[in-house]
């Protein structure tokens, strides 16, 4: 999947150069260049908005679906008077909440001196991304680079940072195997890194607040992929494939479909 995603960064990084030679419009008020500030919200499934600490297991309560906002920072040109290229950076911090069956196979017997018998927690999730994106401004709307009606395409790669140093595990003791009985301990398998490509079209809209202030909003429709994996320490002897599956599922999800709104400082 490294491949895919730099054919599609070399894709969407060579309109600058091919647009090199092309005659550039004026862009707004005699700018061509600007910085932007952008929120990206979408639904998140099963990812508390907070992480659990030591034995405090419970992390209170927490809706099933909810939303979730990247904070966005770009930087942008206009090219001509139907393209705009931007390089961002973007961060977010979020969770997932972890059971027994995302991290350990199944076999029906209860492990005391080489597992446990649940493990369970709410690990803090940080998420670096970098990306670029293109925009093509439809003529046959009336827009002219960088205000009307557009199309995107968008490539960024995620970076996650999660922390596995403050879940649960437990076991109950013999011979009576009860579970009033059971000792907890607190588990530390370290921090590991998460690499997610994620790419999107976007539908959107812009348009001049001021002269010099331009508002964003639109939607995207993206997908996912597991780019690498890096893991400080196994679970318990098990492997950590169950618990990668876990992010990609949660993460696609997230990254499927979002609404984003935005502002954009022209500078010159």
């Amino acid at each position: 999947m490294k491949r895919v995603f730099c054919i599609m960064l070399a894709f969407i990084g060579s309109f600058p150069l091919i647009l090199a030679q092309s005659d550039v419009i004026s862009g707004h008020f005699g700018k061509r260049n600007m910085v932007g500030l952008r929120l990206n919200t979408g639904l998140r499934n099963n990812q508390p908005e907070k992480w659990s600490h030591g034995l405090d297991q419970g992390n209170g309560f927490y809706r099933r679906t909810s939303v979730k906002s990247e904070l966005e920072v770009s930087v942008g040109r206009i090219l001509s008077d139907q393209f705009h290229f931007e390089v961002r950076l973007g961060h977010n911090n979020t969770s997932v909440k972890i059971g027994e069956e995302d991290i350990f196979e199944r076999d029906g017997k209860i492990k005391i001196n080489d597992g446990y018998d649940f493990i369970k927690g709410h690990p803090r999730i940080v998420d670096v991304y970098t990306g670029i994106g293109v925009k093509f401004f439809m003529r046959n709307r009336g827009a002219i680079a960088p205000i009307g009606t557009y199309f995107g395409l968008n490539a960024n790669l995620h970076s996650y940072a999660v922390h596995l140093t403050n879940l649960v595990g437990s076991y109950r003791i013999p011979p009576q195997y009860r579970y009033d009985e059971s000792k907890y301990h607190q588990l530390d398998f370290g921090q590991h890194t998460y690499s997610i490509a994620e790419f999107n079209v976007a539908f959107g809209r812009t348009g001049a607040v001021t002269n010099q202030i331009i508002y964003d909003m639109g939607f995207s429709i993206g997908a996912a992929t597991k780019a690498s994996a890096q893991f400080e320490k196994d679970f318990v002897g098990q492997s950590t494939d169950r618990f990668a599956s876990l992010m990609l599922r949660e993460m696609r999800k997230y990254h499927l479909a979002k609404l984003y709104f935005g502002l954009a400082y022209m500078i010159n």
